[in-house]
């Protein structure tokens, strides 16, 4: 069974390349650029899960947050990296490719 952080370490490594891959083929990138940038996203994914999880479950352990404060941010910070995996391609792909 996979609680949040967990199950969210898995979107994270699966959406990363998607989003990456994704964002280059939207700029119409060739297909080495398009397997590169599917590459790094899984990269990213990969070491962003691993530093979410770690940061969630340090959270929910915490001894000097108070419980609903620890609960919350052990909720909001794989959200946010699964935020982060999908926007940061995208906006890398805007910088290399510019505005369409």
């Amino acid at each position: 069974m996979l609680n949040l952080a967990d199950f969210s370490m898995l979107l994270m490594v699966l959406i990363g390349p998607v989003s990456a891959a994704g964002a280059a083929h939207a700029h119409k990138a060739s297909v080495l650029a398009i397997v590169l940038f599917g590459l790094s996203g899984l990269a990213l994914g990969a070491v962003l899960s691993m530093v979410a999880n770690k940061c969630a479950y340090r959270v929910l352990h915490s001894k000097r947050l108070p419980t609903g404060l620890s609960l919350g941010a052990y909720a909001a910070i794989p959200f946010l990296g699964i935020l982060i995996v999908v926007v940061v391609p995208y906006l890398v792909a805007e910088i290399v490719y510019g505005h369409t």
